[in-house]
């Protein structure tokens, strides 16, 4: 039924259907939805109630996919922008380095430069001069770097989070970006979702289990866990590469809560949980606990984007346009990152084929 249900939200987009309210959210017409879906069953009281809290559950779930806090966050028209790929989710086993190893193999090691935070890009800065030659001497641009240091280019491809956008806009940029871009910079989504990982000196789970998922009572409060951040726990996957790891994920205002407490505190939390849900009281604290902490880190600002209540995906789009200098028109700054890719938003491979595309542009503009 959840999954009908989520396929109809696309089918507004797809099938160019009109909600009943122009900011209709997802949450707010799967709330209105499941119940009278649910009350022409024939289940019991008991039944149904259960049926909720799942349905409550696949909610907490979708926030963890879309990056939001909550579903009515999300805009229901342009719900089925977003499409997935074929075929599941590929697990590297020694993570995203091996793709940048590729990647960045042809690329001489002196040409790039880390731990280099850039506080400002001056953009469009060129005298006008007919001459190409003159043109390309002059540079459009200059990267004032936050130690001081100041890198000069006739072209830059900006690809840092939207959330940082959203923060440091109307200083990151100047001249200040056109306003088209910053009210579709403010109206899309942006939310945090967090990873933990737990590791235990040995399973106390069943040999060969993928995971177990946790259903609450909304209700239901636990005096051992006063900090109900732990409600927005989902599920716990077994991590296959190690089998003594469990890890769950986090979003929302709950993500940013657990990243202010300290390991021990979230450590204690979830043990609390998982000896709650499974009877197992002798299940003991993790010998090593790791999480992220999007949401504090001041130059991602959260994990993701979404098309938020309000928005569409000519949003993206706009995002994603190139701001072209007044004397020559050619695009000096360009855009790249997921929150920039209008059917992949809030994937890596989003951000891979948006830098694609840039680099794409930039080549063919370079050879015209």
């Amino acid at each position: 039924m959840y999954e009908e249900l989520i396929e109809e939200c696309s089918d507004f987009f797809l099938q160019k259907k009109t909600p009943q309210h122009p900011d209709e959210s997802v949450g707010n017409y799967l709330e209105q939805e499941f119940p009278k879906r649910l009350g022409l069953s024939y289940d019991n009281d008991d039944v149904k109630r259960l049926k909720m809290n799942l349905f409550k559950q696949h909610l907490k779930q979708e926030t963890f996919t879309t990056g939001c806090h909550s579903m009515k966050e999300v805009g229901l028209q342009a719900f089925g922008e977003y499409v997935s790929f074929a075929g599941g989710n590929i697990n590297l086993p020694d993570g995203y380095d091996t793709v940048l190893d590729v990647l960045l193999k042809d690329i001489p090691p002196e040409c790039m430069l880390f731990n280099k935070q850039v506080k400002c890009v001056l953009w469009d800065q060129m005298v006008a001069d007919n001459s190409s030659a003159e043109r390309h001497s002059q540079h459009a641009i200059s990267i004032v770097c936050e130690d001081g240091e100041i890198f000069k280019a006739d072209h830059v491809i900006v690809t840092v989070p939207l959330g940082f956008l959203k923060k440091h806009a109307s200083t990151f940029l100047q001249p200040p970006l056109p306003e088209k871009k910053l009210r579709s910079i403010a109206k899309m989504g942006f939310g945090v979702v967090d990873k933990i990982f737990l590791e235990f000196e040995k399973p106390f789970w069943e040999a060969g289990s993928p995971g177990f998922q946790l259903v609450c009572k909304e209700d239901e409060t636990d005096p051992r866990c006063p900090q109900e951040w732990y409600k927005k726990l989902y599920i716990f996957y077994v991590d296959p590469k190690a089998p003594n790891t469990v890890f769950a994920w986090l979003s929302g205002e709950e993500a940013l809560h657990m990243e202010a407490l300290t390991e021990e505190e979230v450590a204690h939390t979830i043990v609390q949980v998982l000896r709650r849900f499974t009877g197992n009281d002798d299940i003991p604290l993790p010998q090593r606990l790791m999480r992220s902490r999007w949401g504090g880190d001041p130059l991602s600002c959260g994990s993701y984007s979404f098309i938020a209540v309000g928005a569409s995906g000519e949003d993206i789009d706009t995002i994603a346009e190139p701001l072209y200098s007044q004397h020559t028109r050619e695009p000096v700054v360009q855009f790249a990152g997921e929150a920039t890719h209008r059917q992949h938003h809030s994937t890596v491979h989003a951000a891979y084929l948006s830098g694609q595309r840039e680099a794409d542009r930039l080549i063919h503009m370079c050879r015209a």
